[in-house]
Parts: C-alpha cells; sequence; structure tokens
C-alpha cells in the first residue's frame, strides 16, 4: 500500500482538485466558445434594427391610423427587445462563469500540487494521464489557444458591460413611446380631428351641486388654451402683458405640480405693443401641444418655449414679431419629432417646423395670407398631411418638408375655425363666406383636390366643424348647431342650442359633446336627427375646448379647472 491508500482524506483531496481542474478548464473552455458565437451573433443579425422591422415602421407611416397594424409593430418590437437584451444577459452571464471558472482553476490548481508534494511518488499522480500526456511545444501550443479563448470571451463580455444598457433597466423600459392617439395632445385632440379616442365618458354632471365633478382647482392665470392630458398629467398655459407662464397639474387630484415663467425673449430691440393684445384672444390663447415627453407652448409675443413633462425648460426661441390684429392664436400641433407652426402676420406669414429636441428650424415656408386657425395633421390613404386654412384658401402640405401638396380658394374673410376631415373629404367654414366639402383625389391626380359641395347657411366663425362617416356637425356663436351629409352638403337637421358656441364639438362614439358659452354641455346623438341625450351644466362660462379621457372629462373655465367624471 502507498502513503496516498493510507491516507483517505489526502486521496479525497487529491481526486477533488484533479476534477475541479477538468472540469473549471472544461466550462471555460465551453462557455469562452458560447459567449464568442453569441457575441458575434448580436453584432451580425442586428435584431433592433431589422429589415422586417423597418418594414413594419414604414408601412406604418403611411398607415398611422391603423391602431392593430401599430400593436403588431409594437409586439415585434418588444419581442427584438427581448432576444437582444436576452443574448446581451447570456454574454454577461458567460463572463461571470468564465471567471468563477478560471478562479476555481487556479485554487484547485495549488490544492493539487499542494497534495500532490506530500506523496512519496509524486509523478505518479498527474492530471491527465499518460495517454494524454503532449510534448512542451504541443501543451504550450493548447495554453496559449486557451488564454487566447479566454481572454476573448472575457474581454466580450466586459464590452458589454460598458458599451450596452444594463437588460433588466432596458427591459423595464421595452417601449417608452407614448401612443398619443390614446391621449389628448393637441388642440381638439390627436391630429387636431376632434374625434376622442375613448368613450366611456360621463354624460351626467352639475357644476353648482358637485354632481359628478371629482375635483376643481384655480387657474392662476388666465387664457384661452384648451388643455392637454398625458397619462396622469395635464397641462395649461395662462398670463398677460407681464407674465406668461406654463401648468402642469395631477389628473389624480387637480394639484399643480409645476409652473414656470416663460422668459420673455424678444429681441433687444423689438417694440412690442403689450396694450395692442385683443383681449378677446389674450396672450395664452393657442394650445399647447406635446409629444409625450415634452411640452410645447407660444403665446402672442411670439415666445415658444419647450419644457420637459416633469418641468424642466428644454429650450426657447422668439419667433419674430407679429403683425396680427387680434393676436396670435393658431394652435400647436407635432408630427413625430417636429413642433409645426402656423405662424401667422400680414406682413409674413409662414408655416415652420421646429425640432422638438433642440428648438432648431427644420423648414420653413411662407403662407399667402393670414388666418386665426390652427392645423389638422391626417391620413389621407397614402400619405400624411398637414392640413390648414387662411383668408383665402384651405392648403395641405407634406409635415417632413413643408412641401406644398395642393390648395383650393374655397375661403374668405378672417378664418378662425380649423378644417374638419373624414373618409377622404376635408370640409372647411367661415361665417359671412361659405362652407366647402372638398374630396381630396390624392397624388398624382388632376385636381389633386375638388370641391364636392358648397352651403352658406349657419356657418362657424369660432368653433371648428368636425366630420365622420356621412355626419358634419358645425356650430355658430349665435347657438345655431347644423348636422349635414359629408358626401352631399345635405343638411340633416339644424337646431339652435345654448347662448354661441366657441367651444367646438367633440365627437365621443356615437355621441358629439358640445359646449356653450354659459358652461352648458349638450350631449347628442350623431344620427340624421337631433336626439338629445342630456345637458349637464358647468355654472360658469366657458370658451375653450374640453379634452376627453377614459372616464374623464377636463373642461377649463374662465377661472377654473374641473375634472368630471362618475
Amino acid at each position: 500500500m502507498n502513503q496516498l491508500d493510507n491516507a483517505p482524506d489526502v486521496k479525497v483531496l487529491f481526486a477533488i482538485s484533479r476534477g475541479l481542474i477538468v472540469l473549471s478548464l472544461l466550462v471555460a473552455i465551453i462557455v469562452s466558445t458560447l459567449v464568442l458565437a453569441n457575441y458575434y451573433q448580436i453584432q451580425r443579425a442586428d435584431v433592433l434594427n431589422s429589415p422586417s422591422l423597418d418594414l413594419l415602421r414604414v408601412e406604418l407611416k403611411e398607415r398611422a391610423q391603423d391602431t392593430i397594424l401599430r400593436e403588431d409593430v409594437r409586439s415585434f418590437h418588444l419581442l427584438a427587445r427581448k432576444a437582444y437584451f436576452n443574448s446581451l444577459w447570456q454574454v454577461k452571464t458567460g463572463g461571470y462563469l468564465i471567471l468563477g471558472s478560471l478562479i476555481i482553476f487556479v485554487l484547485s490548481l495549488k490544492v493539487f500540487n499542494s497534495v500532490r508534494r506530500k506523496l512519496p511518488d509524486p509523478n505518479r499522480y498527474r492530471i491527465t494521464p499518460d495517454f494524454l500526456s503532449f510534448s512542451h511545444s504541443v501543451q504550450t501550443t493548447i495554453l496559449t489557444a486557451g488564454g487566447i479563448l479566454f481572454t476573448s470571451g472575457l474581454l466580450v463580455s466586459i464590452l458589454s458591460f460598458t458599451q450596452i444598457p444594463d437588460p433588466d433597466n432596458a427591459l423595464s423600459g421595452l417601449d417608452d413611446s407614448i401612443d398619443l392617439s390614446q391621449h389628448w395632445p393637441a388642440f381638439r385632440g390627436p391630429g387636431g380631428n376632434g374625434i376622442a379616442a375613448h368613450t366611456d365618458i360621463p354624460t351626467d354632471w352639475d357644476g353648482p351641486s358637485g354632481r359628478n365633478i371629482l375635483w376643481k382647482t384655480p387657474i392662476p392665470r388666465p387664457g384661452y388654451s384648451s388643455p392637454l392630458v398625458i397619462k396622469d398629467q395635464l397641462f395649461l398655459s395662462g398670463g398677460g402683458a407681464s407674465t406668461r407662464e406654463v401648468y402642469c397639474f395631477s389628473t389624480k387630484n387637480g394639484e399643480l405640480l409645476w409652473q414656470q415663467t416663460v422668459p420673455n425673449m424678444l429681441p433687444p430691440d423689438a417694440e412690442f405693443d403689450y396694450e395692442f393684445v385683443d383681449p378677446g384672444t389674450g396672450f395664452a390663447a393657442p394650445t399647447m401641444a406635446t409629444d409625450g415627453k415634452r411640452v410645447m407652448a407660444i403665446f402672442a409675443t411670439g415666445d415658444l418655449v419647450c419644457y420637459t413633462v416633469s418641468g424642466d425648460r428644454a429650450w426657447g426661441r422668439n419667433l419674430g414679431l407679429l403683425d396680427n390684429h387680434y393676436a396670435h392664436s393658431s394652435s400647436l400641433i407635432v408630427h413625430e419629432n417636429l413642433c409645426l407652426v402656423q405662424y401667422d402676420s400680414f406682413e409674413n406669414p409662414r408655416l415652420i417646423a421646429i425640432d422638438i429636441s433642440n428648438g432648431a428650424i427644420v423648414w420653413e415656408v411662407s403662407r399667402r395670407t393670414i388666418s386665426w386657425s390652427s392645423p389638422i395633421l391626417v391620413h389621407t390613404g397614402e400619405r400624411m398631411e398637414l392640413i390648414l386654412a387662411d383668408s383665402k384658401s384651405l392648403s395641405s402640405y407634406n409635415p417632413e418638408t413643408g412641401e406644398q401638396y395642393w390648395s383650393n380658394d374655397c375661403l374668405s374673410g378672417e378664418v378662425g375655425p380649423s378644417p374638419a376631415y373624414t373618409n377622404g373629404m376635408v370640409f372647411c367654414a367661415n361665417e359671412y363666406a361659405q362652407g366647402s366639402g372638398l374630396q381630396i383625389n390624392g397624388p398624382g391626380t388632376d385636381p389633386p383636390v375638388e370641391i364636392m359641395w358648397q352651403t352658406t347657411d349657419y356657418l362657424p366663425n369660432t368653433a371648428s366643424p368636425v366630420a365622420q362617416g356621412d355626419y358634419l356637425i358645425m356650430a355658430t356663436s349665435g347657438g345655431m348647431v347644423s348636422m349635414l351629409n359629408t358626401q352631399s352638403g345635405e343638411v340633416y337637421w339644424q337646431e339652435y342650442l345654448g347662448s354661441g358656441f366657441y367651444s367646438s364639438p367633440i365627437i365621443v362614439g356615437n355621441q358629439v359633446y358640445l359646449m356653450d358659452l354659459e358652461g352648458k354641455m349638450f350631449i347628442f346623438e350623431l344620427s340624421s336627427s337631433y336626439e338629445l341625450v342630456n345637458t349637464c351644466e358647468l355654472g360658469e362660462p366657458s370658451s375653450c375646448t374640453p379634452a376627453f379621457m377614459s372616464g374623464r372629462i377636463y373642461i377649463r373655465s374662465d377661472k377654473f379647472l374641473y375634472c368630471i367624471g362618475e
């Protein structure tokens, strides 16, 4: 019997250390190989920018209103990101395994050599049997190759640590973009079209008694801008000659979350006539706009400012002095990374696209003449179109480049109402002029747009028309409401309601919500006959268009902000 046989503890320790040496080397070799292969696949595949995903993104641009396609793209993107970060997790975990295996190898080798020296004939006890013994040169080659393999695996893993975001953090915000179609991001909602995405809206409330008034909070300064709502935040602007401000309220309880005073950004040599601003318009008439992460506001002074939703100022700039006798009132609207500004002045009316990330002007085009209406964004079947009115015409532009698609001289007077759109037709109207229904024929056609019908009865001068399917609704400042057929212009019905309307009608499912100047909301069916659902009193005057979210309505009165919900 040899000494090893007489020392069971030494025998066991020898066997364990030798086994750990072999096992740790095998693990390090296998894992290093897998790590390198996985990292190569990540770099080669680039799953986050796959051709299939790019094609879906292009298709979504062309079919921006397709909610099913939007969800398909989002699901595809989510799966791609999960696969991507899962691969990164494997690379990083592989690095830990390689490092751990090498540490175990070194420690086991030390124990092995220590135990081996205690034996009477150490040469009899080697790590590998005789048939696996190699010459010194072969051993050197194997060790060098192994060292390169292990080092490469570790370097790749370290590179994943330093250059690629942590997968847990990245997975926690896989899709941090906001679907603006499900929120209220602009005047008259998504695209400025006056159609609410949510239909679970209250139909009964009373301001004086507080019935179904969830909260009511004062607004620090006056303004005619309508509310924006993103998630649990509501944004408004207000101000006068001395101070202009932006406000963020909590939709949960009406708490004022933050309030920012907008600095005066007029050039030092500019002379702005603060007393000339029409009190019927004021300094904060344009409704703000948001991309979901930042909010933009513009004032009668031409100051355009951008804040993050948390209240940090991102940028600000002055767009130049306005020669505009009612003061600036056109609301902002967002298309992708651009804030689009209809900046109308008698001297130099123009349409401006601002980069939301830094406030730089991306493009700018001149307009023939002025208006006080706000633009709308619609997908007309083949492309996105930015449609806006002036005192002579209705025009369409490419929102990405400013290229004019078409224009039609169908308006006159001092135009305040925005256009409306449905099913390939666009509608415009103005008091003392005419209302028109125009068919958009599409690119490459002659003419690209043509008037299908016109009317001169009961036209709005402030409230914007809204259309869906066969129905077009118009409301006048005198209190008359009309329901027309979108295809023919036939009048389905006309009713005298309320004290007059500055607030624009909003379509909610199969119903229309329309609030008069005294704060009375008329809710009626979207149908060919007048069917009143209910009338609800706010209890004080209001000229602003409400915002509609799931289960709630947000209304700005002259002094307060209301949240209505059951």
